[in-house]
């Protein structure tokens, strides 16, 4: 479907369970591929946090807005859940993990192995140990978790809210 304006034009395809959408003007091109639920399954989120109470307080939040969350207390962990299956639709992660990895390496994994997983980003600090978030990804910072979680997975998931 295209819908032209001047200057501007938007496509929005979707295909076998997948939604693809450009927009191209004259100062920028984007294109993203998201992971895209079936409306009658939930979205399946991969949450990754090395605090066990932080964890298990943001996936009891993420079930209540009708996610199924599967819990991973470090970077190895969450990249095993991802590896092995297809189901999963999107990656919460904390900036700052132990395992192999860390959060900001593994959310950067993620994007380049897994372009059409939705990705998000969390931490407790706002300081230059946040680090870069990847292209394609969002940050959240943990104070805002209850707030702007739920709203920016809906909108990375193309789900209403």
């Amino acid at each position: 479907m295209r819908h032209p304006v001047p200057e501007t034009r938007a496509e929005a395809v979707s295909e076998q369970g997948r939604l693809r959408l450009s927009c191209r003007d004259t100062l920028s091109s984007w294109t993203r591929n998201v992971r895209v639920p079936s409306e009658d399954q939930s979205p399946v989120i991969v949450l990754v946090d090395e605090e066990p109470t932080i964890r298990q307080a943001t996936a009891r939040h993420l079930r209540e807005a009708s996610f199924q969350v599967v819990e991973a207390a470090d970077s190895d962990e969450a990249l095993k859940h991802l590896e092995t299956s297809s189901t999963v639709h999107a990656l919460v992660t904390d900036a700052h993990l132990p395992g192999t990895i860390d959060g900001h390496e593994l959310a950067g994994l993620a994007r380049r192995r897994w372009p059409d997983l939705a990705v998000v980003m969390m931490s407790g600090h706002s300081d230059a140990t946040s680090g870069p978030v990847p292209p394609g990804a969002e940050f959240v910072a943990k104070p805002y978790l209850t707030t702007h979680l739920v709203p920016t997975l809906n909108r990375l998931l193309g789900r209403g809210a």
